[in-house]
């Protein structure tokens, strides 16, 4: 039985396209994540065509998102509606993928409709200024602090989207 066109046997990836040919030249073609922006706008039938890295091997993800800070990964839910029907319409549109993902670690602040991070007063793991240092904010304690990790502390990013 054939592979499917948009799988690969391979546990590579990257995100974004711009490193595959590393992946092409080892003869082991992994995985793709696309990052897109939709907004929600349910008359915008526009897509994307991901053929010409499906048709090399690669196995393709789409994460769709609403937006970024701070517009959030999804929507206000006042806006659900109209998100889903711009998801349809794109994914409708587009070729080459079938792995879609909706959405990008929501139980993360800065991926919230509405928060805008005052970053000056998040401490990150790294050296020196924030954008500097931690660009993309990926090395947040408070990052991940929904979940549990039964220590006493209190971590909370509350607050953190306000300014001093």
């Amino acid at each position: 039985m054939a592979r499917p066109l948009f799988d690969s046997p391979h546990i590579f990836g990257i995100h974004e396209p711009g490193g595959e040919q590393f992946m092409l030249a080892a003869g082991r073609p992994g995985w793709i994540l696309f990052s897109e922006v939709l907004g929600h706008d349910p008359s915008d039938l526009s897509g994307v065509d991901y053929t010409s890295y499906a048709s090399q091997g690669f196995g393709l993800l789409v994460r769709l998102n609403h937006g970024y800070e701070p517009d959030g990964t999804i929507p206000h839910s006042s806006q659900y509606e109209a998100f889903a029907r711009r998801v349809a319409n794109f994914v409708g549109t587009s070729r080459g993928a079938r792995i879609w993902v909706i959405g990008n670690e929501m139980n993360y602040a800065i991926e919230r409709p509405g928060i805008k991070i005052d970053w000056s007063r998040h401490h990150t793991r790294r050296d020196g200024p924030p954008d500097v240092a931690d660009p993309t904010r990926r090395g947040l304690a408070v990052r991940f602090n929904v979940l549990p990790d039964h220590s006493r502390e209190i971590r909370t990013t509350r607050r953190h989207d306000q300014p001093r």
